[in-house]
């Protein structure tokens, strides 16, 4: 693997070939771990590398740079399929043109086609661990970046008009073929409980948002659906997270 992710980085980077070269010699040789946090050597080759490459591809960015690439980034790894980057997009807010930027730099790190998944399982596990993301720029908390894209799948369902709303369809279980996934909206739809019952840190943001929702947009959402049982599921897991973390502010629901 970390043959295949080194060939990758060097036939597609757009890095000058000496800085290549310092990327790849700086990563660490022992490989008997990779893609695991065991073991007591100081460091994982293809953890470095995976970082490495994005230090390398980022390396001018302000703050702002950094927050959509991580977005972005989050929005890869955490989604509950391999979305498009036009989907990615709206999702997030950002133009697709930034989006496919972005993407293009690390073509190295991620497959590029129709849809957008990383190159391999092992930068999901390197982007959502604290102890091995060695730059903590790129480091994608779970609790902090589920709450994000349910807040970003909210206010897509919340300031969408009502014959916006994707065709009605019977499932909400996210590994079928949906005919309106190639959608930011058609995404919110199925998914935004998923993230909201993941949220553990800012999750108090998503309270007004969600609150608008219930109260203006379930009614429309329901009949997406034309079923009572996964749609109850997920206002069940919805009303058993509003308890769990908000701790009461939320009880006259």
């Amino acid at each position: 693997m970390y043959a295949v992710a080194t060939i990758r980085f060097l036939g597609i980077s757009n890095t000058l070939p000496s800085e290549q070269y310092a990327i790849i010699a700086h990563s660490p040789d022992d490989t008997i771990h990779e893609g695991t946090v065991e073991g007591t050597h100081g460091g994982l080759s293809l953890d470095s590398l995976c970082v490495t490459v994005l230090q390398a591809s980022f390396r001018d960015n302000d703050d702002e740079d950094d927050t959509a690439v991580c977005s972005i980034l989050a929005t890869m790894v955490l989604v509950t399929r391999p979305l498009s980057p036009s989907t990615i997009a709206g999702l997030t807010g950002l133009e697709v043109r930034e989006v496919m930027s972005i993407l293009q730099s690390i073509q190295s790190l991620v497959r590029l086609d129709q849809h957008v998944r990383p190159f391999h399982k092992l930068l999901s596990d390197v982007l959502t661990s604290p102890t091995r993301c060695a730059d903590k720029r790129f480091y994608i908390s779970p609790g902090r970046y589920h709450p994000e894209i349910a807040l970003n799948c909210l206010k897509l369902m919340n300031e969408a008009p009502e014959d916006s709303f994707p065709p009605q369809t019977h499932t909400l279980d996210s590994d079928v073929e949906y005919p309106f996934g190639e959608t930011a909206l058609g995404y919110a739809c199925t998914s935004w409980h998923i993230h909201l019952t993941e949220a553990r840190e800012d999750f108090t943001v998503l309270i007004p948002t969600l609150r608008q929702f219930m109260e203006e947009k379930v009614t429309v959402w329901l009949k997406v659906f034309g079923t009572p049982g996964p749609p109850t599921l997920a206002l069940n897991n919805t009303i058993s997270w509003l308890r769990e973390v908000c701790m009461g502010l939320f009880l006259n629901i």
